[in-house]
């Protein structure tokens, strides 16, 4: 190379060197990128928009600080929300913060044992980490919460002695609807108690725990219930009715005067309590059934001859007692009231009143001259003849 060449190699290569010192110095220049200068260290957007002399103080090169706290001390001692100092948090920096912005903090709650959920994510640190308070919090909810236990009165917490642990009722989403398992307690909530305030039953001077029968809530209830009246019947309420609603009831009929059997089992309560009337309902069976008896019936005792299951086929048999199929009782078979005078009473018959101008007492006592134990009477008259014949106590009858 010819001196002239070498001399102008030189110059170019001083000029170059200065021209790149130069551009070093400046960020700005487009020669340089962040990933030039800082080919391993990722600054991210927070920390591009600074001048270099902010870590590289009198223009180093090397050395610049070497944790987050070395440069940001002072906005961890300023930190108030939460109080960083005071709450003993470490000067990482990047654990919770990236180098973008301080806000959005991602302090992973869950990994510290407390898993913010519900309404605990929009609580603001401070609202737990407040000034004084300890580096590590109970996560207990006695320990945030008491004050809302103490305050709260439907139901009253304290007066019960409710337990401090609010998860088994409350979630963190809202402390209402709360969720407390009454089964838990011997008393589960169903029908219309499922929708009752908790104070209509746990009020203000009510014992903790209450009574679990019914009375001890329905008495009122049970006092002014005319329909039936209730004063004869027992105070367990779920004999006849259920949670959902005082009506209708499922009233056991065995438990009254009139247990339901046969037919009476399905017919409908209004058939025999019209308009809904209940107490002072008559038992006997004409007081329902005067419409159903024939003409020239038999009385209004129909259960001598009837069962409840069916009108048909009836069960009373007048020819085991007294034969009126033949001789001159037969005219009578309809005409139950000849001989039963007393209505409804079959029990009770007469012979004398009908026989009194065949068989007046004058010739009876004649003919039975010398009878034992013979009176004028009908008593008397079919224990000797049960056939109602003239030879019955050799084995006739009537006819």
């Amino acid at each position: 190379m010819r001196p002239w060449e070498r001399g102008l190699l030189l110059g170019v290569a001083g000029v170059m060197l200065v021209w790149w010192a130069t551009a070093c110095q400046d960020r700005q220049s487009p020669l340089w990128t962040v990933a030039d200068i800082h080919p391993q260290v990722d600054l991210g957007t927070g920390h591009q928009a600074l001048q270099c002399n902010s870590c590289h103080a009198d223009g180093a090169s090397a050395g610049p600080a070497k944790s987050c706290a070395d440069c940001h001390l002072a906005d961890y001692m300023a930190a108030t929300s939460p109080e960083h100092r005071a709450a003993g948090y470490p000067t990482r920096c990047a654990e919770c913060h990236n180098s973008d912005a301080w806000r959005p903090a991602r302090i992973d709650h869950a990994a510290l044992g407390f898993a913010l959920t519900g309404a605990h994510q929009r609580v603001l640190c401070s609202g737990c980490h407040g000034p004084g308070t300890p580096a590590s919090l109970p996560t207990d909810c006695w320990a945030c919460h008491q004050a809302d236990y103490t305050a709260t009165t439907e139901p009253d917490h304290s007066r019960l002695e409710l337990a401090h642990a609010c998860a088994p009722c409350h979630t963190t989403a809202a402390w209402r609807p709360a969720s407390f398992d009454h089964t838990a307690v011997g008393f589960a909530l169903t029908g219309a108690h499922a929708s009752t305030r908790c104070s209509r039953c746990h009020a203000a001077g009510a014992p903790a725990p209450l009574p679990t029968d019914c009375w001890s809530c329905h008495q009122a209830d049970y006092s002014t219930a005319v329909n039936p009246d209730h004063r004869a019947l027992a105070h367990a309420c779920d004999q006849c009715h259920s949670t959902s609603a005082w009506r209708p009831a499922r009233f056991d009929h065995s438990l009254g005067r009139f247990p339901l059997t046969g037919a009476h089992a399905s017919a409908a309560c209004v058939g025999c309590h019209a308009g809904g009337r209940y107490s002072g309902t008559p038992i006997a069976c004409n007081d329902c059934h005067a419409a159903d008896a024939p003409a020239n019936h038999f009385g209004p005792g129909c259960a001598s001859c009837h069962g409840t299951q069916a009108w048909k086929p009836a069960t009373f048999s007048h020819e085991a007692k007294f034969p009126l199929t033949k001789g001159e009782h037969k005219r009578y078979a309809t005409r139950c009231a000849s001989c039963h005078l007393v209505a409804g009473d079959y029990a009770a018959y007469t012979c004398t009143d009908c026989h009194d101008n065949e068989h007046t007492q004058s010739q009876m006592d004649s003919k039975h001259r010398g009878v034992q134990r013979y009176l004028y009477d009908s008593t008397s008259c079919y224990k000797c003849h049960p056939k109602g014949g003239g030879d019955d106590t050799s084995g006739g009858s009537d006819g």
